[in-house]
This record gives structure tokens, sequence and C-alpha cells, in this order.
């Protein structure tokens, strides 16, 4: 008996919780900028998934306890001014929803929440000539109400393949669901993809690597 009533506690403790982890939401507003000029830039798509990991909860199992599963996908492009409204959901202890966001910008490099990459570093690291911890960094962010996000301009001396590796990598394997943001980013795509391109970079790479050997 004891057993049963453990078992329907954890149950309905488990519903709860469930409830809690998907529940609470409001609307925060943030403001896309040029990282240079600090002028307001128009007409950047933004796309922000929420969702929460499978998995057990207190003995009790839910799907095949892996992966995600989505809660919401917002996006949408910057008014005149730079501005964006996202939802945010409230965290909880337990099985809290999790974000991911990105913004792009033809002309700009590729922003997102997760790390900030030093893009004049990249291929240096590709070549074996920078540690990954100089080039990869961890991002400080926090959704919030009035949030700021600077684009830095392109330049010709980052490397394009690598950057639309990165754009791609956010827009499908991460799992980002976003239509608008997949078509926006369609020409990097096809760019990252594309097997010339690839050997192209791939010779770059090599070159980069006999001369660190010559030294």
């Amino acid at each position: 008996m004891n057993a049963e009533f453990a078992m329907l506690f954890r149950r309905i403790l488990c519903f709860f919780i469930i409830l809690s982890a998907a529940g609470c939401t409001t609307t925060v507003r943030g403001r896309v900028i040029d990282a240079e000029t600090g002028e307001p830039v128009e007409g950047a798509v933004y796309a922000i998934h929420w969702y929460y990991l499978r998995g057990c909860c207190l003995g009790i199992r839910f799907g095949d306890g892996s992966g995600y599963r989505k809660i919401e996908v917002a996006d949408g492009f910057t008014d005149a001014d730079g501005y964006f409204e996202v939802p945010k959901y409230g965290h909880t202890l337990i099985m809290p929803p999790i974000f991911r966001m990105g913004v792009y910008k033809k002309g700009y490099v590729f922003w997102d929440d997760e790390e900030i990459i030093k893009w004049d570093k990249v291929d240096e690291r590709n070549a074996g000539k920078a540690k990954w911890e100089d080039v990869y960094l961890p991002r400080k962010w926090e959704l919030r109400d009035g949030m700021i996000i600077r684009l830095n301009p392109w330049k010709d001396s980052y490397s394009r393949y690598t950057h639309a590796g990165s754009v791609c990598s956010f827009s499908g394997i991460t799992g980002v669901d976003s239509n608008l943001f997949r078509k926006t980013v369609k020409s990097e795509c096809d760019f990252g993809s594309d097997r010339k391109n690839r050997k192209d970079y791939m010779d770059y790479i090599k070159k980069l690597k006999e001369q660190k050997g010559n030294r």
C-alpha cells in the first residue's frame, strides 16, 4: 500500500512539475545595433527556440529519454529602429525550459546566445595554430527586457565557409525550427554545402598547416 501511495504521489508531483516547466511566459523586447556605429540594424532575422529535454522525472519516463520537446519557436525581422520582441518562459528548479536564439543579417557576423567567435582567428584554429579556447568563447547572455544585441560588421578577411557552417548549424542541427530563418540564410547554407568551396577552404587550411611546419 505504501509503495502504491508513493508512486501515486510521484505521478501527481511530476504532473505539476511539467505544468510549471511550460507555464508562465512573458514578452521581452530587445534591440539589434551595429557594434561599431551603434546605429540600429533594420531587417535582421531573429529566431528563438524554447524547449525542454525529454527524460525521467522522479522515476517516471517521458518519451524515449533523449532529445527535446518543443515549447515554442518565435521569429521575425527587426523593425526600422532595430527592435524585436520574443517570448520568455519562467524558470523552474526541475525541468526548466531552455532556449536557443540567433540573429543574422547579411553584411554582419552571425550572433547566437551561446558563444563568441573570434573570426579573425578561426583559420588559425582550424590549421592548429591557435587554441580552441582562444577562438571560441562562452557568451554570458541574459534574455531580458531592454537587451541589446551588437552585430559585428563582416570583414573580407573572415572565413565565409566556416561562418556559413556556424549559421546553418544553428538553423538545422540545433533544431531551431524556423522556416523564416532558414529561408533568410539559404545563401549561406548553399555556400557552405558547395563542394568546390569546401575543397578551396581545405586546400587553404592545408597551406596554413604546411607554413606552420616549416617554421
